[in-house]
């Protein structure tokens, strides 16, 4: 356990020490266009390794410049994905400018952001916030089970002179799962001293409490609010301090190697 804490704290130190500012949160599709453009574009593209996440944005931003300013020709869903990269860290672009055809009065002037202030002079202070919103409706057949998953929520990011950099995360959630995780998370047995006894958990939550509605007439969901956040602060040229709460994911693949991404959110 102590040698693995220890490969995490070394992994982390070089992951910060080359980069600065915001990560890009687990589970956005922009991982899955940087680990395409690292396999496609190793030679170019400046990025050490993607076997850690999260990445910061300014290596994202910086990544997709390079690439669309390079000679390659790009296929037009290569080019979109660029492009997205390039609108989802706006804040952290050097040569390019992200900005919107239709924006709304002062709101979405940036395609990938909500709202955001910024100083006059480039890199002296930026606020982004944007609103999450999710809604999902479903249902089993086999068993005529309503499944929803509703989320609202706000998120904040911004940077100080690109040396001192935050994000929050706030979210609530309720929530009716399918049926057969419905059984795994809440009637799985773990042994323990006492004997076998009833866990219940929410994969990547702290806190849940139940949730039922009368409208659609339904006892066994979950309720859970999520607060997610960190400062980071670029001390040096190659040395980071980073401090909250969140997930991580080391390795390649669908899981993580070290800390598990179905684990709740740590403090590090």
């Amino acid at each position: 356990m102590k040698n693995s804490l220890l490969a995490l704290f070394f992994l982390s130190f070089i992951h910060s020490s080359n980069a600065q500012g915001t990560f890009i949160p687990l589970g956005s599709d922009a991982y899955n266009y940087i680990d395409r453009f690292d396999i496609k574009y190793s030679k170019i593209v400046p990025i050490s390794h993607t076997g850690q996440k999260t990445i910061q944005r300014s290596t994202a931003a910086k990544l997709a410049e390079t690439l669309l300013l390079s000679n390659i020709h790009f296929n037009k869903v290569d080019r979109g994905r660029i492009q997205y990269l390039i609108d989802d860290n706006a804040d952290w672009l050097d040569t390019l400018t992200s900005v919107s055809k239709k924006p709304w009065w002062k709101m979405y002037r940036e395609p990938a952001t909500f709202l955001h202030v910024s100083s006059k002079k480039k890199g002296q202070y930026d606020l982004r916030a944007n609103a999450i919103g999710e809604l999902r409706l479903g249902g089993e057949t086999y068993n005529k089970r309503f499944l929803f998953t509703r989320t609202a929520g706000m998120e904040f990011r911004g940077n100080i002179k690109q040396v001192f950099s935050y994000y929050f995360n706030l979210t609530q959630t309720a929530a009716r799962i399918p049926q057969y995780a419905s059984n795994k998370v809440k009637y799985e047995r773990i042994k323990d001293t006492v004997g076998l006894t009833d866990y219940t958990y929410v994969p990547n939550e702290s806190y849940w409490k139940d949730y039922s509605s009368k409208i659609f007439k339904f006892e066994d969901g979950v309720d859970y609010f999520d607060v997610r956040g960190y400062i980071t602060a670029h001390i040096l040229k190659h040395i980071n301090l980073t401090f909250g709460r969140d997930n991580h994911f080391i390795g390649n693949g669908i899981r993580s190697h070290i800390l598990s991404d179905n684990a709740r959110p740590i403090c590090s």
